[in-house]
């Protein structure tokens, strides 16, 4: 499945800094928990799966990455503020993570001199499996060099192997919300009928 999601993230425009004006409803879950249902809900109160990023090299950046659903695709909604303008053959990378060697990049975007990323990009629906699983339950934002993010990736789909990591990590953020280990959960509820 990796080399699927790579393929799909790695065909697209890395200017996709252009937010859309529809924002994602919340991924529907079953099987949320009590925990759970007091994380961040949506108007209708249904909870959100979602990560607070925080600024992981001591600058006051920080935001939010949210995944939901519009019309019939799966989303991610990145709003970010305080971070540094992107220079000429940089963007922003948005990596889901588990750890620094296991990362898989799902959008790149440029950032202006306002220092804000307000943006939606379309992801592939074999992400909500990997939060299921817990394959990965954190969210990366890194500067990259366009160069080498696109050499990495091109890589990675040739050998068919995750893409390297590749960046400066600057924003940092625990997934958290009723994906998040739904896999497992059901599986427990399974053995234990």
């Amino acid at each position: 499945m990796l080399v699927i999601v790579v393929l799909i993230v790695s065909g697209g425009d890395s200017s996709s800094d252009t937010s859309t004006s529809a924002a994602p409803s919340p991924v529907p879950s079953e099987t949320a928990s009590e925990a759970e249902a007091e994380t961040t809900t949506t108007a209708n109160g249904k909870p959100v799966t979602q990560a607070a990023l925080s600024a992981v090299d001591g600058s006051d950046a920080s935001g939010t990455a949210v995944f939901g659903r519009v019309k019939n695709s799966l989303a991610l909604q990145v709003e970010a503020e305080g971070l540094a303008a992107t220079e000429k053959g940089q963007s922003y990378t948005v990596w889901m993570a588990d750890s620094p060697q296991k990362m898989l990049p799902l959008a790149s975007t440029e950032v202006g001199d306002d220092g804000k990323i307000g943006a939606q990009f379309e992801v592939p629906t074999e992400v909500l499996a990997y939060l299921a699983n817990e394959t990965f339950d954190q969210i990366s934002v890194t500067l990259t060099s366009d160069a080498t993010l696109k050499a990495s990736l091109a890589k990675a789909t040739k050998e068919k192997k995750a893409p390297v990591y590749t960046g400066t990590e600057v924003l940092h953020g625990t997934i958290t919300g009723p994906i998040v280990g739904a896999g497992k959960r059901a599986e427990e509820a399974k053995k234990n009928k």
